[in-house]
């Protein structure tokens, strides 16, 4: 539930320009039963991301009452930032520990807790983009997300 929290935070603000908690929530649940079940799903790597961010950019596009294109977009983007930020965090505690990271020598829930900073660098980057969007866009120009 936290990591589909920060991706939402992260979606609806690269969407809607501001970081809308209500929109978040009612995105963020429903995808987070989407990713359950799609986890469960005996599908080759790879598959399971594709068909989420497919899944999220509807979610995105049928809640904010944007173009399914500009969200698919949006997903991907999100999407890829995650799969970048959740390999380098694990891979830095794991160099920082000296800790192997894969969940079937040490657990899942050692993987799940060093996964955590991923899940914070999302909804820092959700904060930035907001401010930033909030400060590009008062000296004048008119934002069209």
């Amino acid at each position: 539930m936290p990591e589909s929290l920060a991706v939402a935070s992260l979606a609806v603000v690269l969407c809607v320009g501001k970081l809308e908690w209500k929109q978040v929530f009612i995105i963020s649940i429903p995808f987070a039963f989407s990713v359950f079940l799609v986890r469960l799903l005996p599908l080759e790597f790879g598959v399971h991301f594709i068909i989420l961010m497919i899944l999220l950019s509807m979610q995105l596009a049928a809640q904010l009452k944007k173009s399914l294109s500009s969200c698919l977009l949006t997903a991907l983007l999100v999407g890829m930032i995650l799969a970048v930020s959740e390999t380098f965090f694990i891979n830095f505690f794991s160099l920082l520990t000296g800790i192997n990271m894969d969940p079937e020598i040490h657990g899942l829930l050692l993987h799940i807790s060093f996964g955590w900073g991923h899940i914070a660098f999302l909804f820092v980057m959700a904060l930035v983009v907001e401010k930033w969007k909030k400060g590009h866009y008062k000296k004048g120009k008119k934002y069209h997300g």
